[in-house]
């Protein structure tokens, strides 16, 4: 899975697989934080969201993430297992929260980001609309947490 607003790098993609083709994961994410962000790809409250993002990650479920970016790869059968809800900016956090829950192994490998070739983010186009995302994120981590039947 990417965005597909040119800012994730297709040509990244063998470095995702790997992990997941080795047996090493079954859930790989792409980390913008370890890997080489373009200058101005990352605006303050994206890595400001990511790091809250991964601290509650780490305390409620104990994964240890430094991004909550699109970029990953997972097995078809795990991500049905899954039983995902979340249709929103939330989707993210809640694949890594259940994939934690259910004992899946998930590895960040590090990935290239660039400026997004057009138009705006519903999510990072500006400041009201990053904290209205934040906050769905944040939501979305909770109800993860408190719905245990998935």
């Amino acid at each position: 899975m990417m965005d597909g607003d040119g800012s994730d790098r297709p040509d990244e993609l063998p470095r995702l697989l790997a992990p997941l083709l080795n047996g090493e994961a079954d859930l790989v994410l792409g980390s913008r934080v370890l890997g080489d962000a373009e200058p101005g790809s990352l605006l303050p409250q994206q890595r400001a969201g990511n790091w809250i993002a991964a601290q509650l990650l780490r305390l409620l479920y104990g994964i240890r993430v430094t991004d909550i970016g699109p970029f990953r790869v997972v097995r078809r059968h795990d991500l049905l297992s899954l039983g995902m809800s979340e249709m929103t900016y939330g989707w993210s956090v809640e694949m890594m929260a259940r994939a934690a829950r259910r004992g899946l192994r998930v590895r960040e490998v590090p990935v290239g980001y660039r400026r997004r070739a057009g138009g705006e983010s519903k999510v990072s186009g500006n400041l009201r609309a990053s904290v209205r995302a934040g906050f769905r994120i944040i939501a979305a981590i909770l109800r993860s947490r408190r719905d245990r039947s998935r």
